[in-house]
């Protein structure tokens, strides 16, 4: 058997407290023919009083959801887990479609681009006053580790 791992994290920072945020998360691979899921773990900063819910929507994906009464200035999550592959699974060895070699109106990497490179992406790297893992562990090496 094939097996693979995951692992996500993402943060975003409000420009000011927000307060009843209810939120709907998509971060788990599917599960079909070619893939099942062993282990999984979600979790969700800040911590609110109400449990994370775990669910499937109307395609049959995994879904996650919650909410967070108390004010609030980032939302944080970190997700992992681990696949087990179908004998059948495969990656294929092709070249990238030229479709995408090429630049467009749309893809060229202009002003605008840079200049989102150099601001934004600063300001949202990880404060580790607030990060989950700061709190928690490095849960994705702990919860792999077989």
């Amino acid at each position: 058997m094939k097996y693979a791992t995951y692992a996500y994290q993402t943060r975003v920072t409000f420009s000011y407290p927000v307060q009843s945020h209810f939120f709907l998360l998509r971060c788990t691979p599917p599960q079909n023919a070619y893939q099942k899921i062993v282990k999984e773990q979600c979790l969700v900063s800040p911590v609110s009083g109400s449990p994370l819910s775990r669910g499937t929507d109307s395609f049959g994906d995994i879904v996650h959801s919650g909410s967070i009464q108390e004010d609030h200035a980032f939302f944080e999550i970190e997700t992992c887990g681990e696949i087990k592959l179908a004998d059948a699974y495969c990656i294929r060895d092709e070249k990238p479609n030229r479709l995408y070699l090429y630049e467009s109106p749309f893809t060229n990497y202009n002003e605008t681009i840079r200049s989102l490179l150099r601001g934004p992406l600063k300001s949202a790297s990880w404060n580790s006053e607030d990060s989950i893992t700061e709190k928690y562990g490095n849960f994705p090496l702990r919860f792999l580790r077989r």
